[in-house]
Formats: structure tokens, sequence, C-alpha cells
């Protein structure tokens, strides 16, 4: 059985209706990984990815260091993240791009 250790999942609200979630690993005192992010696709290009992002980065201020995957070919996916200061660093795993953002 795998657990998960220092995790946290957000809820993802739109007018009081649940539209998607947002986890996040903490990978030490310094460094969380957005690992999951997921909007309802009738919600997606309306900022709120970018909002639930901005809000969880600021719940979590001390973190100096937050790293995501996400797949090579979702090009919206890698646009919002570099508008939001993540840098691209690499791939990891075939067809994804790592990013990484410091403070």
């Amino acid at each position: 059985m795998l657990w998960i250790i220092d995790s946290f999942a957000y809820k993802i609200l739109v007018n009081g209706q649940l539209q998607g979630a947002l986890f996040v690993v903490e990978k030490n005192k310094q460094e969380c990984e957005l690992s999951i992010i997921a909007i309802n696709p009738e919600f997606q290009n309306m900022g709120i990815a970018s909002k639930a992002i901005i809000l969880v980065e600021q719940r979590h201020a001390n973190t100096k260091i937050w790293t995501l995957q996400t797949p090579e070919k979702e090009t919206g996916n890698m646009h919002l993240y570099e508008k939001l200061g993540y840098v691209k660093v690499g791939n990891e795993k075939v067809n994804e791009v790592n990013y990484r953002k410091e403070w």
C-alpha cells in the first residue's frame, strides 16, 4: 500500500460548486510539488487554475521551491505555468516537461 505523507488536497469551488481540485505534496520544509491540478472542462480558460495556484502558493508562504510536471503536448498548461513564474528545467519522463519556481 502507498501512503502520501505531508500532502494537501484543495477543492476548487466556483459559486459554491465543486469545479476542480489541486493537490500539493510537501517534499521538505522548503519544497512543495503541485502534483495534480484538475479543472472541470466547462470552467477551463477562465483564470480559475491561475487563481487556485496563487492562493495555494500564498497558503504555503514558507515554501521556497515549487515543482510540477505536465505532459509535453499540453502547451496550454505550459503557458499557464510559465505565466505564473515557473521555469522549464527539463524532461524527466518521456513527453513530460518539468518546471520549478524559487522565491
